[in-house]
C-alpha cells in the first residue's frame, strides 16, 4: 500500500512537469475552490471550516464553495473527492472515520490509501467523558471501579457502531480490564438526549457536542482523553490523571485531494492552510470547539493515517467490531 502511495505522488509530481501542469500551478487558483464535507451542515466539521474559511478566502483570493455529502459513514464524500477532477479545484475534510472505515467495511467506493491525496492534518480533537450531574461519578476511576464491581451493568452512547466514541470506549474496557455495555444511536442529538434523561450512564464525546450542556450545567464532564488538559476545560483532568494511565482517544479533522493533483498546488495549499491555522485568532476559534490546531505536511499526514488505520483496525478485529 505504502508503494502504491508513493506510485500516486510520483505520478502526481511527472504531471506538474507538463506545460499545461505549469500554466496551472501559476494561475492557481483562479476561480472558487470547492471543499467536501463527508457531513450535513452544522457538524463540528462545519464548525471547523466556518472558523478557517474566511481568512483563507483571503488568502486564496478565491471563495471556498461548501459540498456537502453526507452518507456511508463518511464514505459518500471521501468518494466524491475520489473521483473529482485533480486540477487543484476540490479537496477533501475527512475524519477519524476515514481510517476506521478502511478496516470496519469491506467494500468502499475507494481505496483509502491510494485513491486519496493526503494534503494536512488539521487538528485533533479530545474527547470528553460527559456524565448526568446526578450520576455517582466525580472522575474516570469512579466509573472504572462501578464497572469492576458491576460487570456490564453501566452503560455507555455513542453516534454508531464504529464510531470514534465507541471504539475509545472498547479501548477503555480492554486498558482497564472491564465490561461496560455499548448503547448505539443514530446521531449526537438522540444520544444525548437520553444521557440526559439517565437512559444511559455516560458517553465519550467531543468538546463541540458537549459544549452547550456543559455551559448549561445540564451534563457533568469528569476526564478528558488528551495527554494534556486542554485550553477549553483546564481545570478537566487528563484520564491519565484520573487513574488511566497511557489512555488516550481523539477523533481529528484532515484535508485530502484526488490523486494526480499537482503536488506543487497541494504544497502551496497546504503552506495557506499552517499559516492561517497558525494566527492565534484561528486558533483561538478552534480551541472553543476543543480542536488542538496541528498542521502537518502531505507525507506527515499521510503516515498519520497509516498509523489510525492499524490502531483502529487492529481493536475492530481483536473485538470482532461488525457494522451495523
Amino acid at each position: 500500500m505504502a508503494k502504491a502511495l508513493i506510485g500516486v505522488l510520483m505520478t502526481a509530481a511527472f504531471l506538474t512537469l507538463s506545460p499545461r501542469a505549469q500554466a496551472q500551478e501559476e494561475t492557481w487558483p483562479s476561480r472558487p475552490i470547492t471543499m467536501v464535507i463527508p457531513f450535513s451542515t452544522g457538524g463540528s466539521v462545519d464548525a471547523v471550516l466556518r472558523v478557517l474559511k474566511p481568512m483563507l478566502e483571503a488568502e486564496l483570493k478565491q471563495p471556498i464553495i461548501p459540498d456537502y455529502r453526507p452518507g456511508g459513514a463518511t464514505a459518500l464524500g471521501a468518494a466524491t473527492v475520489a473521483r473529482a477532477r485533480p486540477d487543484g479545484y476540490t479537496f477533501g475534510i475527512v475524519v477519524d472515520a476515514l481510517a476506521v472505515n478502511a478496516t470496519l467495511y469491506r467494500n468502499l467506493p475507494y481505496d483509502t490509501q491510494t485513491d486519496l491525496m493526503p494534503v494536512s492534518l488539521l487538528g485533533k480533537m479530545p474527547l470528553v467523558m460527559i456524565v448526568h450531574p446526578a450520576a455517582p461519578f466525580n472522575d474516570l476511576a469512579a466509573i472504572v471501579a462501578a464497572a469492576r464491581a458491576r460487570s456490564g451493568a453501566l452503560t455507555y452512547a455513542s453516534v454508531g457502531v464504529g464510531s470514534i466514541n465507541h471504539l475509545a470506549m472498547e479501548l477503555l474496557n480492554r486498558q482497564s480490564g472491564v465490561t461496560m455495555t455499548h448503547v448505539p444511536y443514530r446521531g449526537g442529538g438522540p444520544a444525548v438526549t437520553d444521557l440526559l434523561g439517565r437512559h444511559v450512564d455516560m458517553m465519550l464525546m467531543s468538546l463541540a457536542l458537549a459544549r452547550a450542556q456543559l455551559d448549561a450545567g445540564t451534563l457533568k464532564a469528569v476526564a478528558v482523553t488528551s495527554a494534556s488538559r486542554i485550553a477549553a476545560l483546564p481545570n478537566l483532568p487528563t484520564a491519565n490523571e484520573s487513574g488511566m494511565p497511557g489512555f488516550t482517544a481523539f477523533s481529528w479533522q484532515g484535508v485530502v485531494a484526488p490523486p494526480g493533483t499537482p503536488v506543487t498546488v497541494v504544497g502551496r495549499f497546504q503552506q495557506i492552510l499552517r499559516k492561517v491555522a497558525g494566527e492565534p485568532r484561528i486558533r483561538e476559534g478552534l480551541e472553543n470547539l476543543g480542536m488542538q490546531a496541528e498542521v502537518s505536511s502531505p507525507s506527515e499526514f499521510g503516515q498519520f493515517l497509516r498509523e489510525q488505520i492499524n490502531t483502529w483496525g487492529n481493536l475492530i478485529r481483536e473485538a470482532d467490531i461488525k457494522p451495523e
